[in-house]
């Protein structure tokens, strides 16, 4: 059974990119994917629901050219396998992430879920700006 995953949405802040004591790059950010529905009154998009932030992490390669054209605000498209994470702060709060392993992340052409206009059906990528390495670690 497959696990792939796909976020469309847009980056909550700058990436974070890191090398492995190997010196392989890692490359982590996180996508806000906000619902969206067309308001027929006002013929305009609203939000209709919570946002989902994913963690993405990429690596190698890939992370480097990732890091160097992704910035906050910028609407992509995450593809890889999605895993959930649940722990316990020193405090006793319960807290969770949904944690993507990119293989390919595009840049949105026209925007994505969450920013002004049309929702990400229309924002169909053109290439990716980055594919996954084979020498991920995981």
């Amino acid at each position: 059974m497959s696990n792939s995953f796909e976020v469309e949405g847009l980056v909550g802040g700058d990436p974070e990119l890191r090398y492995s004591g190997e010196g392989l790059a890692i490359v982590t950010f996180n996508v806000a994917d906000t619902p969206r529905k067309f308001n027929k009154e006002t013929k305009q998009w609203e939000d209709d629901g919570e946002t989902a932030w994913f963690r993405v992490t990429l690596f190698g390669s890939a992370a480097e050219t990732a890091a160097g054209q992704i910035k906050k605000g910028s609407p992509v498209l995450a593809k890889g396998t999605l895993t959930f994470r649940s722990w316990e702060t020193k405090e006793g709060e319960k807290r969770e992430s949904k944690e993507l392993k990119a293989d390919k992340v595009y840049l949105a052409l026209r925007g994505a879920k969450g920013g002004s206009g049309a929702p990400a059906a229309s924002s169909a990528p053109a290439a990716p700006i980055a594919a996954g390495d084979d020498d991920s670690p995981f």
